[in-house]
């Protein structure tokens, strides 16, 4: 299987390693060595809640350092999950995340409980100002959140296919307009396309520098909000509802960290992505098969219930007439954005694949 790396916000490993339990502090740093998985869903709703007071201090495309002190009986796993999920919840508002040295703006959530439940206290620091807020969060009920409660069925839609190479590409609705634009980013440029009654038509196109040779397997994503594009050299940034304010250049000072691999059993080194949605309790994941560059590939769509558990296979797979050489969440929606290499045309497809949930 051909090497990847997740970046960002939207993907989350699905099999833990088994860590100690015991208290501790983790670091924003520390967490990207950690495998991930997905909290119970009062977990997250204590998250959001958090996170929303948080942003409501910090504003918009604040850079903030994190960390989660774990003074609690959680397992340092659930740590790791927890601040995994505060990065990539306050990365959706536009708080960005930054190493100590490069801002004064600090947000320290300590991890406690008391004997109704656990009790996460966040600690706001930042030039003028600081804040604390306090949100009483339940621990899980014995039994629950265990097993899948429903199944999947997946459904694949070409967006665009082209000879050139595609990274990721992102639909983007314009608002008050008669029109949508889709978005493309490719090793050399990022291409602005306006919809059309015949089809998709170029709008713009925006060079990608970098200095040398884009490399075979080197990545580039549109963030979870679609408000840039991360490459390995450089940053597209701008409003993609008018591309002529869209700039594309070097990094300044890169700041996104990289995620550990998907790991499924029977899929490790797959490409995949964890979507917002939940089929009932259960998260919804989507994977690749285990194959090369020279064969056809699928998605298939697995649920899990529990950070701990495996994740089970739910539903048909979807085949492709080659590789899937990305897949990224959409969104805060049921879908994901896939990227496949087309062994019988030669181009590579931009695909949006849905995931419809039965009980």
């Amino acid at each position: 299987m051909w090497p990847l790396r997740r970046f960002l916000p939207l993907l989350r490993t699905i099999l833990l390693s088994l860590l100690a339990a015991g208290a501790g502090g983790v670091s924003f740093a520390q967490a990207q060595q950690q495998e991930q998985g997905s909290l119970p869903a009062k977990w997250n709703e204590a998250v959001q809640a958090l996170a929303e007071r948080i942003f409501a201090e910090l504003g918009t495309s604040s850079r903030v350092f994190l960390e989660v002190n774990n003074i609690s009986s959680l397992s340092a796993a659930d740590s790791a999950a927890i601040l995994h999920e505060f990065e990539n919840d306050l990365r959706e508002r536009r708080v960005r995340p930054a190493s100590a040295a490069s801002t004064d703006s600090r947000v320290r959530v300590t991890l406690s409980e008391n004997l109704e439940g656990y009790v996460w206290v966040a600690e706001v620091h930042k030039v003028g100002a600081d804040q604390t807020f306090l949100q009483a969060v339940p621990r899980p009920s014995p039994g629950t959140d265990k097993t899948p409660d429903g199944s999947l069925t997946l459904s694949k839609k070409l967006i665009w296919e082209q000879p050139e190479r595609i990274l990721d590409f992102k639909l983007i609705s314009n608002s008050g307009a008669a029109f949508s634009t889709l978005a493309v980013l490719g090793s050399e440029q990022l291409s602005i396309y306006r919809g059309a009654e015949a089809g998709w038509k170029l709008w713009r196109a925006i060079p990608v520098p970098h200095k040398s040779p884009f490399p075979r397997e080197g990545e580039g994503f549109f963030e979870t909000e679609g408000s840039a594009a991360d490459l390995p050299e450089a940053r597209c940034t701008g409003d993609f509802e008018q591309p002529e304010k869209i700039e594309c250049a070097p990094w300044k000072q890169k700041t996104i960290p990289s995620d550990p691999d998907l790991k499924i059993r029977g899929h490790e080194g797959a490409a995949g992505a964890i979507l917002w949605d939940k089929c009932g309790t259960s998260s919804i994941v989507l994977a690749s098969g285990t194959g090369d560059w020279t064969e056809p590939d699928t998605l298939q769509g697995f649920l899990f219930a529990h950070a701990q558990d495996d994740a089970a296979p739910s539903g048909n797979p979807i085949r492709f007439d080659g590789p899937v050489l990305s897949v990224y969440r959409e969104g805060r929606e049921s879908a994901a954005r896939a990227v496949v290499r087309n062994l019988r045309t030669g181009n590579y497809e931009a695909y949006l694949v849905q995931a419809a949930c039965s009980h």
